[in-house]
């Protein structure tokens, strides 16, 4: 009881205190919306109230307030974030005056966290007393910022505003007490997925006479591109920007035309070891009507035509992905394009445009070609009708998010991706299409009406909903995996256990996704995914400390075989698997 009160004083000296004894007419809630409060008589917790919904967040930590950072955000364009005035810590914003009178922007923000959406996604909250952005650039500053910044309540007064729960990692609201401390046993390992700086692999991007080079190398900076694949680009220009791009041997209008003497010619670029990959080629593709499918297509070239099979074939060969645009509206072609799928199983094939582009994605459908071809992939490039709602033509874009609640990857598509998160390539196809330039202007930036604004920024604050592997192994390592041969990198987890955070770590070439510890049974579950007909194999590290002991594993419920070796350190555990959507679970026994 000594020491509650004494921290009790503590943060009564420092300070400030909400004054809660005017009328109540006027809510509290809606007087201290933006504002950080500090519970005085408990530990001195922190809440957001949020301006939107006027409830309290409980901000526990610093994963908690980059969640709060995250998802509660608003974007903001450089030009107005610059008329908002600025301090570079929190000693400055002690000291500066209120610009509240001064700057609309800053009044109108006051409060609220923006973030700049032309750069990296930089978070900046804006003091609701001074009007002023202070810069938070992760959780755990963002955390110190926003309690520095914070005001003392007393419970009773803050029991008056509606709880709104923690924001957890995903986006998701759960519980939280509001007048107790959170228990050990209650610590969140989990961290938002950051993926405004996470590195970007743009597995599909064009250039034209109407965009050079050294503007695309511009654009890519800008979006925190390390590395694209430029259709139609020469080695001239790779060599110009040593790894900042990769080319395919490219499939020109003709090349059907040319028949054996474009095989030979793409053979002979293969063979350079310089090229790493072919196409993109066009198979059965709509132009005109708005992206509307009006029979017959624009171009259609049946999938299992001998000289496009004779390309598969080098694709297999020479251990490349082949790249291909073809819309599923038509049986006769369809039948035809799935002999081309199981031609050569050695080939690596790229679907572009995650094989929709000119009609309505089902991810049902997706899920079913990768289960059956396990040489498959799919890239989200072409889905450049972001903003555009259904049911216009090629708005396949208003499928993934949800509107109604700011663009949030939506729960079923949020499923498709981590649950396939290791066939899913981005791309962003800038370059592509009649605007190709202006896809380009607006690669990060708004400057054309005539494309989508901030392309690579809508596909990351998509993916941020994702967890952090995912989005990984989708915005980069994928294409790294596929063009540069760079070994997989491995699936990490951070659980909790007894108020502390450990590491689990997965290897494999399958999908994982959806790992979780019980600590009450020491039980690790997880999913995979591989295609049916295959085998998976999985090599997991747990801390021995977190689960000691000996393993049992199971398949879909099921006892299988595994193999485990254990130090001091850690426990690893491998076994196989069939393949399909399979559910892993690893029971520890003995005492850690």
């Amino acid at each position: 009881m000594k020491k509650r009160f004494i921290i009790f004083l503590a943060i009564v000296a420092l300070v400030a205190f909400i004054p809660v004894s005017e009328s109540r007419a006027e809510t509290l809630a809606s007087k201290l919306k933006g504002r950080i409060l500090l519970q005085v008589e408990s530990h001195g917790e922190a809440w957001y109230v949020r301006s939107k919904d006027l409830k309290r967040y409980y901000m526990k930590d610093g994963a908690a307030a980059y969640s709060i950072m995250r998802f509660f955000s608003l974007g903001i364009a450089d030009v107005d974030l610059a008329k908002i005035p600025q301090v570079s810590n929190t000693t400055e914003m002690k000291a500066a005056s209120s610009a509240c009178a001064n700057s609309s922007l800053g009044n109108r923000f006051r409060g609220e966290i923006l973030l700049q959406v032309q750069q990296h996604g930089e978070a900046w909250y804006v003091d609701p007393v001074k009007c002023r952005a202070i810069y938070m650039k992760d959780g755990s500053v963002a955390y110190e910022v926003m309690r520095f910044l914070g005001s003392g309540v007393f419970t009773r007064d803050l029991e008056t505003i509606q709880d709104g729960g923690t924001v957890a990692g995903s986006g998701s609201i759960v519980a939280s007490s509001p007048t107790s401390s959170p228990s050990t046993s209650d610590i969140s390992c989990t961290s938002p997925t950051d993926t405004a700086h996470m590195d970007i692999f743009d597995s599909h991007v064009h250039i034209t006479s109407k965009v050079s080079a050294s503007q695309i190398i511009t654009e890519m900076d800008k979006a925190g591109v390390s590395v694209a694949n430029l259709y139609s680009g020469t080695l001239d220009t790779a060599s110009q920007y040593p790894g900042r791009f990769i080319i395919f041997a490219d499939t020109p209008g003709d090349w059907l035309e040319r028949d054996q003497a474009f095989i030979i010619s793409a053979e002979a670029l293969l063979n350079t070891g310089k090229y790493y990959g072919i196409g993109e080629a066009n198979l059965r593709y709509y132009t005109g009507n708005g992206g509307a499918i009006i029979p017959p297509p624009t171009i259609y070239v049946s999938a299992d035509t001998p000289a496009w099979l004779q390309l598969v074939d080098l694709s297999a060969e020479h251990h490349i992905p082949i790249s291909f645009h073809f819309v599923p509206d038509d049986a006769v072609a369809n039948a035809a394009f799935e002999k081309m799928l199981s031609h050569n199983r050695d080939a690596v094939l790229i679907w572009a445009h995650l094989g929709f582009n000119n009609m309505t994605m089902s991810s049902a459908t997706l899920n079913d070609f990768l289960l059956r071809y396990p040489n498959l992939y799919f890239d989200t490039a072409g889905i450049q009708n972001m903003q555009n709602p259904l049911p216009q033509p090629n708005s396949n874009w208003a499928l993934l998010a949800d509107q109604s609640n700011n663009g949030k990857l939506n729960e079923e598509w949020k499923q498709f991706f981590e649950t396939w998160n290791s066939r899913i390539l981005f791309g962003s196809d800038a370059g592509g299409g009649t605007n190709g330039l202006e896809r380009w202007l607006n690669y990060t930036g708004n400057i054309s009406d005539l494309a989508t604004a901030d392309a690579v920024g809508h596909w990351k604050s998509l993916f941020s909903y994702l967890d952090s592997n995912s989005a990984r192994n989708i915005l980069s390592s994928n294409s790294k995996t596929l063009f540069l041969k760079e070994q997989k990198p491995t699936y990490n987890y951070s659980v909790a256990s007894n108020g502390q955070c450990y590491s689990i770590s997965v290897s494999s070439d399958s999908s994982v996704s959806a790992l979780t510890f019980n600590s009450s049974t020491r039980v690790v579950t997880f999913k995979v995914a591989d295609s049916n007909g295959t085998t998976g194999k999985a090599v997991i590290t747990i801390p021995t400390a977190l689960a000691g002991g000996t393993f049992t594993a199971a398949v879909d419920g099921q006892s299988v075989n595994s193999q485990s070796t254990s130090n001091s350190t850690n426990t690893t555990i491998s076994l196989e698997y069939a393949g399909g959507i399979r559910t892993i679970t690893l029971s520890a026994s003995g005492t850690p």
